[in-house]
């Protein structure tokens, strides 16, 4: 039995489910676990992808750049645009993302 006065007692979630005596929570607790887990997945899925787009961008960027300038002098130049360009694009994918969560 779960002593609700003592606070130094961390109980599991079967404890609780004991206490509650209600089957519609575990199975809550279930959903909102592989809810959870979809979410994550989502998340890490996004990231992965958006790092492939910096990663193409920053390919194409740099081409197109020594194809137009010789940039081999001011390398610093390169590196800040590429910085830029890719926190441009990260800012971007954050927001997608967020809107895409919103509901």
């Amino acid at each position: 039995m779960i002593d609700l006065q003592d606070k130094s007692v961390c109980p599991t979630l079967a404890e609780i489910g004991a206490y509650v005596r209600n089957p519609v929570f575990m199975e809550l607790c279930f959903q909102s676990e592989s809810a959870e887990e979809s979410r994550i997945m989502k998340k890490t899925a996004f990231i992965i992808f958006t790092g492939f787009i910096m990663l193409a961008a920053s390919g194409f960027a740099v081409r197109i750049i020594d194809a137009a300038v010789q940039i081999d002098d001011d390398i610093f130049l390169l590196l800040a645009f590429l910085a830029a360009m890719n926190l441009g694009i990260g800012f971007v994918s954050y927001k997608i993302y967020k809107l895409s969560n919103k509901k």
